[in-house]
């Protein structure tokens, strides 16, 4: 009889385990010693880190250097623009937009006053613009009132800093089955 071929040799079942469990003690006993406990440094020598591990000491000063966050866009300077003036409320007017209003009618006042407008919310109250009334979040202002009319003009700044001016014109409407020419 002869070795018989083509048939793999496998170990019996739990010898690997054992084998590991033996490599592991023999790495606990030369690393701990034979007692289990952590081997001492027996010349003399301190138990300390070598100078080179330990960092040196650091101190950072953010004096003349740019914030790495900030925004590379148009950015408020520092105490901001809207320092300048109080806390306050808004008034329902500063609160909308301007295109959410609607122009019910001018008035010309007797005598040499100014026109007056009057305009209606989207909520039906009712309110009187001047010119020079802020109007919306953007802070529009009132700049001229027409016989037909309201002129609104926005200043907006762009990311880049730049400001740009709009333009919003509120129309009378005329009432239904009425033409106005005028």
């Amino acid at each position: 009889m002869g070795v018989e071929t083509g048939k793999p040799h496998r170990l019996s079942p739990g010898l690997g385990v054992r084998i590991g469990v033996c490599i592991f003690a023999a790495c606990c006993t030369f690393l701990c010693g034979p007692d289990g406990r952590a081997q001492k440094a027996t010349n003399g020598t301190a138990t300390t880190a070598p100078a080179w591990i330990s960092p040196p000491d650091f101190s950072y000063s953010p004096r003349d250097r740019v914030d790495p966050f900030a925004s590379f866009l148009h950015s408020e300077p520092k105490g901001g623009e809207g320092e300048d003036r109080p806390e306050r409320s808004l008034t329902p007017l500063e609160k909308i937009a301007p295109s959410q209003l609607k122009l019910v009618g001018i008035l010309r006042p007797a005598g040499d006053g100014s026109r007056l407008a009057l305009v209606e919310l989207p909520n039906g109250k009712g309110y009187i613009l001047r010119p020079g009334t802020t109007i919306g979040q953007k802070e529009g202002v009132v700049t001229i009132i027409q016989e037909r009319e309201v002129t609104i003009e926005e200043t907006t700044t762009t990311p880049w800093g730049e400001e740009v001016r709009h333009t919003i014109v509120l129309e009378l409407q005329d009432p239904a089955g009425e033409r106005h020419d005028g």
